[in-house]
């Protein structure tokens, strides 16, 4: 008894600690974790000072609650930026506390470190993807249901919850669906009357997109069917799949070789026909999505569903269990797991780093310049700019420098003839969206009526 007292502070210790670096890592990476969809989403909510929902995401809006307070409250753009990063681990912090501390899910706090670092190396710079919000209210859901004791307030919060995470992403709701039927078979289908709701609501969230679909999500859509079409298990497919996963994922595979094993020892043969046949379709439908087998932010993000799986059976059916052998090899394969994907979450800082210094060099040559608009060449760049180059640089001149400027590429500026379409009181958001100057907020933006000019890098 002592001894499994003893573990199970250590486990708690163990969690608070990795809750506390990932912490750290988002205070030190602040700034880089404002590229791409993550600075877009982020300088939308400043200007607005509002929620920013895009293709009917409604789980977007968890991602920017700090921000949101943090500009109505006045916080200065440098302080803003903190607080957006830190919030984007809290979150799962809080999910960690409800889960473990109110629902007694002793299991949540390690699945949802596991989730945000498995597989991750790029995606942690990008913290605020759907994706990954809605498998921290999977594991809420999961522990709700777990507890037993389903009554109308939990009934309602599972509702809630599950019109949050139907919202994410179709891989969102098969992934709940994939919780719905552990928990199902687990219980013996004794809760019945507690999927209701949530499923009513999902399929409310379904009905709905279908009929208010946004261009890009049905381009996805339309994608993803007819790759589906042309799909085949064929010898050269799974060697390319083994070669990617081999080279990238090895810790996935290991957890998932154990998971096999740890439900074929527990004899639970429903469990593992539905562990195998979710591996199968996620597998495929995650390599119809992105086909490359190349390493990337987006395909990181495409293969997420793919990580929760491994963390959610591991911790499930390896620190669940009754044998303390398997608690302590689920803990420390966790553990490993976990202290390796942030060394490398810190080797992939490395190109974040350079990038933004990068930016702040051309940010510091324009400050000397006339004018808050200005080009640099591309093709001059050492690290490769993205299309949210103009945002991140309206980000951290505002943040660091006295001057507020706004920096795009040549290649922005000449696409789609941006350069004759530009007025005087508009700047360029991103290389194919035109805004107008008094769609900043003047507490943290002032850009002026100048043309856009070369930086003169001297290369």
């Amino acid at each position: 008894m002592r001894q499994k007292l003893y573990l199970s502070k250590a486990i708690i210790l163990l969690e608070h600690v990795g809750f506390l670096v990932l912490g750290i890592l988002a205070v030190l990476l602040a700034n880089e974790r404002l590229i791409a969809d993550s600075g877009y989403y982020f300088i939308q909510v400043v200007n607005s000072e509002w929620f920013w929902i895009e293709h009917n995401r409604l789980i977007l809006a968890l991602s920017q609650i700090a921000v949101l307070l943090g500009t109505w409250a006045g916080i200065g753009m440098k302080g803003l930026i903190i607080v957006y990063s830190i919030w984007h681990v809290l979150f799962f912090y809080l999910i960690y506390l409800v889960s473990k501390f109110k629902y007694r899910n002793g299991a949540a706090g390690l699945i949802l470190l596991l989730i945000q670092t498995l597989g991750m190396g790029f995606g942690f710079f990008v913290p605020m993807f759907e994706l990954y919000y809605a498998a921290g209210l999977i594991i809420l859901f999961d522990s709700i249901l777990s507890e037993g004791q389903i009554k109308l307030p939990q009934t309602l919060l599972l509702g809630i919850l599950s019109i949050f995470i139907a919202s994410a992403h179709f891989f969102a709701v098969a992934l709940l669906g994939m919780v719905i039927i552990v928990h199902g078979i687990e219980s013996r289908f004794k809760h019945l009357r507690s999927y209701v709701v949530p499923i009513l609501a999902i399929i409310a969230v379904l009905i709905f997109k279908k009929f208010n679909i946004s261009e890009y999500e049905q381009g996805k859509i339309d994608w993803f069917i007819n790759g589906l079409h042309n799909f085949t298990f064929s010898a050269e497919y799974l060697n390319n799949l083994s070669s990617f996963l081999s080279a990238h994922y090895v810790d996935f595979l290991l957890i998932m070789a154990l998971n096999l094993a740890l439900i074929v020892y527990s004899r639970k043969w429903m469990i593992l026909a539905v562990f195998i046949g979710s591996v199968v379709i996620l597998t495929v439908m995650v390599t119809i999505s992105d086909p490359w087998f190349q390493a990337s932010r987006y395909q990181e993000q495409v293969y997420f569903p793919l990580m929760f799986l491994a963390a959610y059976f591991l911790v499930k059916y390896g620190f669940a269990s009754n044998h303390n052998w398997l608690k302590h090899g689920a803990v420390a394969l966790v553990s490993v797991t976990f202290l390796i994907r942030i060394i490398g979450i810190q080797e992939k800082s490395e190109w974040f780093t350079g990038r933004l210094n990068e930016l702040r060099g051309h940010i510091q040559l324009a400050q000397e310049l006339e004018g808050t608009k200005f080009i640099v060449n591309e093709a001059k760049l050492e690290f490769e700019p993205n299309w949210s180059y103009p945002i991140e640089s309206l980000i951290i001149s505002a943040s660091e420098f006295e001057k507020t400027v706004t920096i795009c590429t040549d290649a922005d500026i000449s696409y789609d003839d941006n350069r004759t379409k530009l007025l005087p009181n508009q700047f360029l958001f991103r290389r194919w969206e035109v805004h107008e100057l008094s769609e900043l907020n003047p507490a943290y933006f002032e850009l002026d009526s100048s043309e856009y000019q070369l930086i003169p890098t001297g290369n």
